[in-house]
């Protein structure tokens, strides 16, 4: 497992009071394999990721409005999290002037207005293909996220992002861009470990099953530094899923678990199940 730390101030402390460099390093030095960054100004955002390269950590995390997807991953930007705040705001045309708020950028104004960000009906442009250059050039990897736009919304704006946001990935994908599962668990409806059925799913229909299985497993153990765990090779831990049907056929057998292998235990579903119970209760206990 690779464990990171979140580069923000503690509780109670500005930005303008906070040292990001001195938390940077005082992460590398707890044995933080990551860290990420969140949403501050820019001076900071480069700040954070210039003192990530000197103390030899990773840095993954969202873009900032005022940065943009090339400029962070050409400043050494891991992995990039969410596909429609950053990389779909890159591929598609450019929202309209905000006339209540000539002072900032375009984009930055539409974002505060969160769905009107975009113009709908949604139009994949021709420079979403030189950003995925970029991102691959850099081998800064993507989090798309899929699922954290409800999969079964019936907004036709939300389906509108949905298909906008395949075929960005699509595009990233060509391009050599190594693409990552992942859920955002403080999204209303995400429930944990549920939500990454629904992710891998997503991504089985953007890209294909193969590739849906290969961004839960071996590119997320090699990016984020731990390949072992990321495949079934000898001399490899043993720990695996055993399913009842094969996922590469439909992606939704990932549901039909049959029996797990942790680190060489065999758990079948009456053991499996007495251990969801214990957690639950231990979860409702004082």
């Amino acid at each position: 497992m690779a464990a990171g730390f979140l580069m923000t101030p503690p509780s109670g402390m500005s930005y303008s009071d906070w040292s990001p460099a001195e938390a940077v390093r005082e992460a590398k030095v707890a044995g933080y394999d990551f860290v990420k960054v969140y949403q501050p100004d820019r001076e900071t955002y480069f700040c954070l990721l210039r003192a990530a390269a000197e103390h030899g950590i990773s840095a993954e995390g969202h873009v900032p409005y005022e940065v943009g997807v090339d400029e962070a991953a050409d400043s050494g930007l891991a992995i990039i999290e969410h596909m429609t705040s950053s990389v779909l705001a890159a591929c598609v045309s450019d929202p309209p002037d905000d006339p209540q708020s000539p002072t900032k950028s375009p984009r930055r104004a539409a974002f505060e207005q969160k769905m009107n960000v975009f113009t709908f009906p949604l139009r994949i442009t021709p420079e979403c293909r030189r950003h995925a250059t970029t991102l691959a050039r850099n081998r800064t990897a993507n989090v798309p996220t899929l699922s954290t736009l409800s999969p079964t919304s019936s907004d036709p704006r939300i389906k509108d992002m949905q298909a906008a946001e395949a075929a960005a990935l699509k595009i990233l994908d060509s391009a050599g861009v190594v693409v990552l599962a992942g859920t955002d668990y403080i999204v209303r409806h995400r429930r944990p470990g549920e939500s990454l059925h629904e992710e891998l799913e997503m991504l089985a229909a953007a890209l294909s099953p193969l590739k849906a299985l290969q961004a839960a497993t071996v590119n997320a153990a090699t990016v984020t530094g731990v390949p072992a765990v990321g495949s079934i090779a000898e001399g490899g831990p043993a720990s695996m899923i055993l399913l009842a049907g094969d996922p590469l056929i439909d992606i939704r057998n990932t549901r039909r678990i049959d029996g797990v292998i942790q680190r060489g235990r065999y758990y079948d579903r009456v053991a499996r199940n007495r251990l969801i119970q214990g957690t639950g209760a231990a979860a409702r206990s004082p």
